[in-house]
């Protein structure tokens, strides 16, 4: 019988299943699931080795026991990119807190802002970036809710159109053809807001059962953060809006 190793690639490939990343297998037991490499915003197109963030939002728990990572629902949270996505473990805390188990998928725009080393300590996983390979179980037949938070102008408008060209619109998209329960927090500026589309993908959110949060207040109806309160919006925003929420879904 012939035995075939996977060669390991520098780059990621879709035509080898997105199995093998930056000489990662992601198909092994264990193995990374995030790019550690990233476009560095401070230099023309140069790559950097990306830090792990220390937040200090308040303590983020123990990791789940197995018998949590068993028994406890699942819930799915969609990150995208926007200030609020510093603030993931303090979400990711406090849906455990309620009892739920969660796995953190997020756009590739969020990867600057998210901290995998803290996520991993709550979830038990990095956060999930890439395409999944076809020897890795989907992610949304085992979930219970979705949750996009925070969700931007980009993600959303996206996900009204059809629009999958990333992980993270794949699992929301499928969630929305499904109708699985969910709950988004949009955090757009302003000067996006009157955009002609978005009040069209924000209606179309809303038809399609999703339960949405203003990211200002915790209230029903969203609305734009002005400029420059984005740290403002960022320190006062409290998760118990999010998990409140689910809990009626």
């Amino acid at each position: 019988m012939r035995t075939f190793r996977r060669p390991v690639s520098a780059r990621h490939s879709l035509d080898n299943g997105g199995c093998v990343a930056d000489g990662v297998d992601r198909c092994a037991p264990h193995a990374i699931r995030y790019n550690v490499m990233m476009p560095d915003p401070f230099g023309a197109g140069a790559l950097r080795q990306q830090p792990s963030r220390r937040l200090n939002h308040g303590v983020h728990g123990p990791a789940p026991t197995e018998r949590q990572l068993r028994s406890e629902p699942l819930v799915t949270l969609v990150v995208c990119g926007a200030p609020l996505a510093i603030r993931t473990p303090d979400l990711v805390a406090a849906l455990c807190g309620e009892g739920w188990r969660v796995s953190v998928v997020g756009t590739p725009a969020s990867a600057a802002w998210l901290d995998p080393v803290a996520i991993a300590r709550l979830t038990g996983e990095p956060p999930w970036l890439e395409f999944r390979s076809p020897y890795q179980p989907r992610l949304i037949d085992a979930s219970s809710a979705l949750v996009v938070c925070p969700a931007t102008f980009n993600t959303i408008n996206k996900a009204a159109s059809g629009i999958s060209d990333t992980y993270a619109l794949g699992v929301l998209c499928e969630a929305l053809s499904i109708g699985l329960p969910m709950v988004a927090v949009p955090m757009v500026n302003h000067r996006l807001w009157g955009h002609p589309a978005w009040a069209g993908s924000l209606n179309f959110m809303r038809r399609a059962g999703v339960r949405l949060v203003d990211v200002v207040s915790g209230g029903t109806v969203p609305t734009p953060v002005a400029a420059g309160a984005g740290d403002r919006v960022v320190a006062g925003f409290d998760p118990v809006w999010l998990t409140a929420r689910l809990v009626t879904l």
